[in-house]
């Protein structure tokens, strides 16, 4: 059995709220495209953002091909129903000098806070919010340097580089718990980081976020010249666009190669 996740539960959860009330009760020969269609406008008419709404495609298409796999149906309803997202800005300009500007505010907020000092780095290494807060103990190799991300969509493990001031960060407090980031307050996994990002926005004096700053790396690795085969693995991407067709992805020399701009960049 696949080990239960966040991403499986917030699915879940879009099943059960939005999904299931329309479709639910039907046979699965008996759903067609107009129920899907149904699904959708109910959720744009509450006023749910186009990516979670596409959550009703990523779920339902999987499940229509394998019913098809299994010759329950012969058509899959979802054919020709997309949702579209709108498109965001990828591209930072002056990436390495708001990257520098990033990382002076997160050493200077934090500066005797290990705790919150690593959690940033972490995201500063292209990390996501939830791949930070859901980073268990057991998966962190303080004698390799290295650390292994679970939680991803396809169930896949990406092993990532661990840079040695990060893994000397996490030596100072990081206890026998479940997870890395343990709430002081409940003693449970950290859950809530807007207090502590709102303090490096304010330093910063504009609008940072944890989804921007990936944006920045990004753009700051291009800058450096960073190959995309190395880009995406150091992101924990699925794929190169194109170049996935013939290589696999490297997340751990991604990841290290990646430490290494970001470290050169920010002069450490």
């Amino acid at each position: 059995m696949l080990e239960d996740t966040p991403w499986k539960r917030a699915r879940k959860s879009h099943y059960e709220r939005y999904i299931s009330p329309i479709i639910g009760k039907k046979y699965v020969v008996s759903i067609r495209q107009l129920h899907i269609k149904e699904c959708i406008k109910s959720q744009e008419s509450k006023g749910l953002s186009p990516r979670t709404v596409k959550q009703t495609v990523e779920i339902l298409s999987p499940m229509f091909k394998s019913a098809i796999a299994n010759r329950l149906i012969l058509h899959n309803p979802m054919d020709g129903i997309n949702i579209k997202l709108p498109k965001t800005k990828k591209i930072v300009s002056n990436a390495s000098e708001v990257l520098v500007e990033i990382y002076n505010a997160i050493m200077d907020e934090f500066e005797d806070e290990p705790f919150y000092q690593s959690l940033y780095l972490l995201a500063m290494q292209g990390r996501r919010k939830g791949e930070i807060l859901n980073l268990k103990v057991d998966d962190v190799s303080l004698v390799h340097n290295y650390y292994v991300i679970r939680d991803t969509k396809t169930d896949d493990e990406l092993k990532i580089f661990l840079p040695p001031y990060i893994k000397g960060l996490l030596q100072e407090f990081m206890m026998d718990s479940e997870y890395v980031f343990v709430s002081g307050r409940t003693g449970d996994r950290l859950v809530n980081i807007e207090k502590t990002t709102a303090r490096i926005k304010k330093r910063l004096g504009w609008n940072f976020t944890l989804h921007y700053l990936r944006n920045v790396i990004v753009s700051a690795m291009a800058e450096s010249g960073m190959e995309a085969i190395h880009l995406s693995g150091a992101l924990g991407h699925q794929s190169a666009k194109t170049i996935d067709k013939y290589l696999t992805l490297n997340y751990l020399k991604g990841s290290e190669l990646a430490s290494d701009v970001i470290d050169g960049i920010v002069g450490r």
